[in-house]
């Protein structure tokens, strides 16, 4: 908004609030909220965290999810997600909740945990730009059009989230 930067790209989902400031490309990766559990967890899905403990991050739209999906959880919020995920190594929730390719990255990381329940959230990201910035969101538009059909984006999915346990490649590329 400064006019510092010329696009963001980052985990940024599209949201009406968000559009109402800056203007967004199309989505490229279809991100949602999931949950990560231990290997030998019995959690299969959200409606599983009622009566139990979700683990998210203070200000996130996981918190608000929950309550949402499992109205009886309990979530405990903590500042960030590394001590979000040492409190579930730690045993004080049952599952971590936020973006599934957040959580992708913690599993990669971290063997012994996994995702499971798919996404029960729809939080597309997409390349923000200021408001106005048409021909940028167009050529960046553009370019996610050919990333998409000469199939590099595709290798790159695959690249970085393949063999991940629970993560579901085609729902990401926006194939339901």
């Amino acid at each position: 908004k400064n006019g510092n930067i010329d696009a963001v790209l980052a985990a940024m989902t599209i949201t009406p609030e968000r559009k109402k400031q800056i203007d967004f490309s199309d989505p490229y990766f279809y991100a949602g909220q999931s949950l990560l559990v231990k290997d030998d967890s019995t959690i299969k899905g959200i409606k599983d965290m009622n009566g139990k403990t979700a683990l998210a991050v203070k200000g996130t739209t996981a918190v608000a999810n929950v309550k949402k999906f499992a109205p009886k959880a309990k979530v405990l919020e903590f500042d960030d997600y590394g001590q979000a995920f040492t409190a579930l190594k730690a045993g004080q929730g049952q599952a971590m909740t936020t973006d599934n390719g957040l959580l992708a990255g913690i599993a990669t990381e971290n063997k012994g945990y996994k995702l499971v329940g798919g996404t029960y959230t729809n939080e597309p990201y997409g390349i923000a730009v200021n408001k106005g910035q048409t021909q940028m969101r167009n050529a960046i538009n553009r370019a996610l059009v050919k990333l998409k059909k000469d199939g590099t984006y595709d290798t790159l999915v695959k690249k970085w989230f393949s063999g991940i346990p629970g993560f579901n490649i085609k729902e990401a590329e926006g194939e339901k």
